[in-house]
């Protein structure tokens, strides 16, 4: 679960703050199965005043959840659908949300290509605008306790889980290494032995996070700060037919040098 704030540093109003809250990772099960547990997650956070959305790998299993997500679960909750309607559009039911982002990964041709991902999660983490939890458990989870005024061990487990499975998922980056080929820019794993479910889930919600920003952030701030001083001084100093900040008349001078 990554949490997206917009920030208030001018060069970075057009990026979200991007902050993992909460990592974990369940094996494969029934698609119906999954897709409960999916949505309970989601629940969590949608009602919690703010807006959530899934991205979700739409290629095989991951299209059987999406797909499931869709129907009535029989959880007291809508329906969820497909943002923007951009899949399985004739299966939604009524009252649907639309709040699923169906990831198509892949070469060039797909709606995400993983050239344009790998290249967008290096920048990110460039300049700082992703946070992962921190990778010490003891740390962690005293600071977590403390905010929350836990007193208890009973949920030790439920809170450290998060920040060992962050440890994992720093383990899965670190074993990638970056291939650049005439087809774009790649990520290839040094061992195959170390799976990277965790980082493409990251990865995953990081290209949607991307696509509101560019629907939300990049609009507001492609007008610069300079546009409205620079339009106000064209026209207040146009030596033709503006005047001065003290009122008096500016004219055309004629001879002498100029410049532009």
């Amino acid at each position: 679960v990554i949490k997206c704030t917009k920030q208030t540093v001018w060069m970075k109003k057009d990026k979200y703050l991007k902050q993992a809250v909460w990592i974990n990772d369940w094996e494969p099960k029934d698609p119906m199965v999954q897709a409960k547990k999916l949505k309970q997650v989601w629940a969590r956070y949608y009602y919690d005043g703010s807006q959530a959305y899934i991205a979700i790998d739409a290629w095989q299993y991951g299209t059987a959840v999406l797909q499931a997500l869709m129907t009535d679960l029989g959880d007291g909750l809508p329906p969820l659908c497909c943002y923007e309607h951009s899949m399985f559009a004739d299966c939604e039911l009524d009252g649907a949300l639309p709040v699923i982002y169906p990831i198509r990964a892949g070469g060039v041709g797909t709606t995400d290509p993983d050239s344009d991902m790998v290249r967008y999660m290096e920048t990110q983490f460039a300049y700082h605008n992703i946070e992962l939890l921190t990778s010490n458990h003891a740390a962690g989870m005293e600071q977590y306790k403390r905010y929350h005024r836990i007193k208890d061990d009973h949920n030790d487990y439920a809170i450290y889980l998060p920040y060992k499975k962050t440890v994992e998922l720093v383990g899965q980056i670190q074993n990638l290494k970056k291939q650049t080929t005439d087809r774009g820019v790649f990520e290839k794993r040094i061992s195959n032995k170390i799976q990277r479910d965790s980082w493409s889930a990251l990865k995953y919600a990081c290209r949607f996070a991307q696509i509101l920003e560019r629907k939300y952030l990049m609009k507001a701030k492609r007008k610069s700060d300079w546009d409205n001083a620079l339009k106000n001084k064209h026209t207040t100093n146009n030596p033709q037919t503006g005047s001065a900040r003290n009122g008096r008349l500016i004219t055309g001078r004629s001879g002498g040098r100029r410049f532009s």
